[in-house]
């Protein structure tokens, strides 16, 4: 099973990477900056996203009182200014790495020991952090940008699929586009410090009535549309089970997805989840389904088994995977190999990878802001999905596949009487409740049954069946049938021991005369 946040791959950290692509990430350096916020009346209580100010668009403004003062993570090269924090709630740590573009982490890689510190100034979440000595004089972002207000590049616009758009879903579903471009570029380590923890996202979680052990029981896979997603139960070599059917036996999580942290770009609030064997890679993007914040979520699934015959009877493909299939990690799935071959036709003609698959090595993805294979890709995806792009990529089905059935229901979540504290709210149970119900979702997925339905190919007309066919149109047309063999085996022999009995006689009958007519003579 496979949990993504149903989030853009970035958390709204440096956010703006939809406007500004692969090139703000090339030459981006963060700094702590003055602006006039708007804080929604923000406390002096630290409670992670809950304070966070909007200072994008008050950067350019003089604030006139000390409470529309904030300190934001300014980027002097795209004049992003994110996230934004009243000045006491950012916090003077040590950090342990800092990066090119000046965002640091408190902890090093595992296994890593690092004596060197930087100074840094964090979040009150304690996942972003940006270097600061502590020396310089913190930069007032309205005196470095004078009222100058940005100017959109029509060229730009143009590179990113925005010319000429009006409707607001397409240009959202284009921005959706870009990011997954502007992403492309990254190093996995770099998506994954972009995207939610596994200790953000997972707050509770059983299986089969006993608490999970989240820190070893999900494995992190990074997707393109999605970011970090969270497998459970990925491990091929062990096996868990359910002892019973039904809810309580089945996978429990509680969900934590912090929506004051989505991108604009961000259309629902909830986590998208998706079923497959252990072996099969997940596609969340279309194999998914949505489950909302507010509601309790629940997956009943049923197995159907198929297995299927190879060649000489069909054409399936067997255990293992084809020739050109780019999720090396994975077994071969229908979708999968479609996807592959999309790839290598376009590897073939643009000279670059569709940023959604992954690439075989030596290649790299196309470019956000290279218009060129920006066309060239659209152009792809027109001709292949067009009538007549089908018959270029020729999939056939696996020989052994595992199908799942879902059933959803819901519930709205959670009850007036559910007291659970996830360490995130200290408020009275009516104002917890209704800010897990915005942020928070109960996710159920169990088998409906535990019996499954196989379904197997079996050939048809075999050997022995055409043996019989032969036997029974000669019996038909010619009379023969293997009793008639047999009664004719039976004369043969028949005749030939009556023939060497009769001879036998006539022998026996010379030699008694024989002996006879020695007698009287």
């Amino acid at each position: 099973m496979n949990k993504a946040g149903d989030s853009p791959p970035i958390s709204r950290f440096k956010r703006k990477i939809n406007t500004t692509a692969e090139t703000s990430m090339a030459g981006s350096l963060f700094e702590p900056g003055f602006s006039k916020c708007n804080c929604n009346d923000a406390s002096s209580e630290i409670d992670e996203g809950s304070h966070e100010c909007e200072g994008e668009k008050y950067k350019t403004e003089v604030p006139e009182k000390e409470s529309e003062k904030c300190i934001c993570a300014f980027d002097r090269k795209t004049n992003d200014a994110w996230p934004c924090y009243l000045e006491n709630h950012w916090l003077k740590e040590e950090c342990a790495t800092c990066d090119d573009h000046a965002f640091c982490t408190k902890r090093g890689p595992p296994g890593v020991i690092k004596k060197k510190k930087h100074p840094c100034l964090c979040a009150p979440s304690g996942s972003f952090c940006v270097a600061y000595d502590g020396k310089a004089d913190i930069l007032q972002i309205w005196k470095y940008l004078s009222g100058v207000e940005p100017t959109e590049d029509p060229g730009f616009i143009e590179a990113m699929g925005f010319g000429g758009m009006t409707d607001e879903v397409a240009i959202v579903t284009k921005a959706k586009e870009n990011i997954m471009f502007a992403m492309a570029t990254l190093s996995m380590k770099e998506r994954m410090l972009l995207s939610n923890t596994l200790k953000e996202l997972v707050h509770k979680c059983s299986f089969n009535g006993a608490a999970c052990d989240i820190e070893n029981d999900f494995l992190t896979h990074v997707d393109p549309t999605y970011g970090s997603c969270f497998t459970y139960n990925f491990d091929r070599s062990k096996h868990l089970t359910s002892a019973r059917a039904g809810s309580l036996y089945g996978l429990r999580i509680l969900v934590y997805v912090n929506s004051t942290e989505y991108m604009p770009t961000t259309e629902a609030t909830g986590v998208r989840l998706t079923i497959h064997e252990k072996e099969e890679f997940p596609f969340p993007d279309t194999f998914g389904y949505s489950a909302p914040t507010g509601y309790i979520s629940s997956f009943g699934l049923k197995l159907r088994r198929m297995t299927r015959l190879p060649a000489p009877y069909g054409d399936c493909v067997r255990d293992g995977k084809t020739k050109d299939y780019v999720y090396n990690l994975y077994e071969y799935t229908v979708e999968g190999c479609y996807r592959s071959c999309f790839q290598q036709l376009v590897l073939k003609d643009c000279h670059c990878g569709d940023p959604r698959f992954p690439v075989p090595e030596g290649h790299s993805h196309c470019k956000a802001i290279d218009p060129v294979a920006r066309k060239c890709l659209d152009e792809k995806l027109q001709e292949l999905g067009g009538v007549h792009g089908s018959f270029r990529c020729r999939c056939q089905q696996p020989c052994k596949q595992s199908i799942y059935s879902v059933t959803y229901s819901a519930a709205k979540w959670p009850s007036l009487s559910l007291q659970i504290q996830l360490g995130a709210c200290e408020g009275s149970s009516k104002d917890c409740n209704q800010h897990y119900k915005e942020n928070a979702a109960m996710v159920e997925v169990f088998y409906e049954q535990l019996n499954y339905e196989m379904l197997t190919e079996s050939e048809a007309y075999g050997l022995v069946n055409l043996l019989a066919d032969v036997g029974g149109q000669l019996g038909l047309w010619c009379g023969i049938s293997f009793l008639t063999c047999c009664e004719f085996i039976f004369l043969f022999f028949e005749t030939s021991w009556m023939s060497a009995k009769h001879h036998y006689e006539i022998y026996k009958r010379k030699k008694e005369e024989k002996r006879r007519a020695k007698e009287i003579f």
